[in-house]
């Protein structure tokens, strides 16, 4: 994986010079900015590991030496822009919550203050040339769970009710017993909730100083989701469905899980921070976590189970020829050698297992539309599954059994739902004019398809007098 570097180039010579580079994991999240007196730059970097730390910097643009500014302890930093005076920063940032909020950081002193207090998420800011004004992008989400029956014969019907950004759900997995696991805020925390797929039993079932969120159902019972405390070290915990007996699973550096478990639930993928270029996999009943593959390269899709468990689909990344490729690995699902490898076309993603184990299918872009191909493991030319002429696709979802396909596509001014078999005529399950799909999946018995239906809004505010 290359490093993360900043460079400045002398426009007169055409030279470039690197001022300074970051190994991955660490990466730069914002910056770089110019100071007023072009002297210096500042960034911010995000280090991982051990918890989601960032530090501001800023770097001597001669001498290429770096300062930390102040001691805050920030999560992660969006965006940042120098006061005109030189006199300090303006930080757009948050954590997890999903928040991000804007910040003063003089200079050199570094005693950071907060100038917004919501749940929106600000970014993209510039302060006016007297700076007594910043202008921001404040983004809005509003996100609901909705169903819909998979043959089109009925409309779809809204499962919750969150009216702002303050309680959006933003993620969520069909459980057992026609009940839904998401993640949705409350308390200024991220939460994890149960509510049945007919809006009833609506409970809570986390709750504490930490945050909850990549909750993944269990097929046996029980769910598995990232937690992370006031030290913002991500760990594994396993809870019970009505969310008692919580326990942690591991005790690393910090780990997320980031896949749809085994489907006898038994093992679930996961990334270790330390280690951020390997696959590691975690008995879900607890256990010894252990790595699965080397190298692995998250950055652009994740790794998955093959429909019977047995095998893993695991991305990688390689440069040939001046060109980064995507190489995916069929790996056994205890770990060893690659049994087979395929390299997709270049601008593929949304990578997923065919149903019979036997191909790799993906989304592809030509000429502005977008269409679904599948991709033998033995090798040959890639096949059209979909043949749309207009349109962009977000996500395609395989069923547990079955072959039709459900598709976030979007048309218009709109995403909808549709759902299509390889050959069939593709049928649409939602007619929303406006809005916005944030994922889709099927419900265990594949009649249903779920998903995540709202508004995501970007305006631009003034803050005033801010000083």
């Amino acid at each position: 994986m290359p490093h993360k570097s900043e460079a400045t180039l002398d426009l007169e010579s055409e030279k470039e010079r690197v001022l300074t580079a970051v190994k991955f994991p660490q990466q730069f999240t914002a910056g770089p900015s110019w100071s007023p007196d072009g002297k210096r730059c500042a960034a911010a970097v995000l280090s991982p590991s051990g918890g989601f730390r960032s530090r501001i910097v800023t770097y001597d643009v001669q001498k290429g030496t770096e300062n930390q500014v102040g001691s805050h302890p920030w999560e992660v930093i969006y965006s940042l822009a120098w006061l005109p005076d030189g006199s300090g920063l303006i930080l757009a940032g948050g954590g997890i919550d999903q928040s991000q909020q804007i910040w003063v950081l003089p200079y050199p002193e570094g005693q950071a203050r907060k100038i917004t207090n919501d749940l929106n998420a600000y970014q993209e800011m510039k302060v006016s040339g007297g700076g007594t004004t910043i202008a921001a992008v404040r983004g809005t989400r509003i996100s609901n769970l909705w169903i819909a029956a998979a043959d089109g014969k009925a409309r779809p019907r809204q499962i919750t009710y969150h009216s702002s950004t303050e309680d959006a759900i933003w993620d969520f997995d069909p459980a057992g017993n026609n009940a839904i696991l998401f993640q949705a805020p409350a308390d200024q925390y991220s939460r994890l909730w149960m509510i049945g797929t007919d809006g009833a039993g609506l409970r809570q079932l986390t709750s504490g100083r930490f945050h909850a969120f990549n909750p993944r159902w269990l097929p046996g019972g029980g769910l598995i989701y990232a937690q992370v405390g006031e030290d913002r070290v991500p760990h594994v915990w396993r809870v019970d469905p009505d969310g008692a007996n919580s326990r942690r699973l591991t005790d690393g550096t910090g780990e997320i899980p980031f896949t749809i478990p085994q489907p006898d639930g038994q093992t679930a993928l996961m990334l270790e921070f330390s280690s951020p270029r390997e696959l590691w996999a975690v008995p879900t009943a607890g256990g010894e976590s252990r790595r699965i593959a080397h190298p692995y390269d998250p950055l652009f899709e994740a790794a998955r189970f093959s429909p019977d468990g047995k095998r893993i689909a695991c991305p990688t990344f390689k440069e040939t020829e001046g060109r980064a490729r995507i190489i995916w690995n069929i790996i056994p699902a205890p770990g060893g050698e690659p049994v087979s490898s395929l390299i997709l076309p270049p601008h593929a993603f949304d990578v997923k297992w065919a149903p019979d184990g036997t191909a790799l299918t993906f989304v592809d872009e030509n000429e502005g539309v977008h269409n679904i191909f599948r991709q033998s493991l033995g090798g040959g030319n890639r096949e059209p599954i979909t043949r749309f002429t207009e349109g962009r696709i977000q996500t395609h979802e395989w069923p547990t059994k079955g072959n039709r396909i459900l598709i976030i596509r979007w048309l218009s001014d709109a995403d909808n739902l549709w759902t299509v078999a390889p050959g069939g005529n593709p049928v649409r399950l939602t007619d929303f004019q406006t809005g916005h799909m944030f994922g889709t999946r099927w419900t265990p018995d594949g009649k249903s398809a779920l998903f995540l239906y709202g508004d995501l809004s970007n305006d631009i505010v003034l803050i005033r007098n801010f000083r």
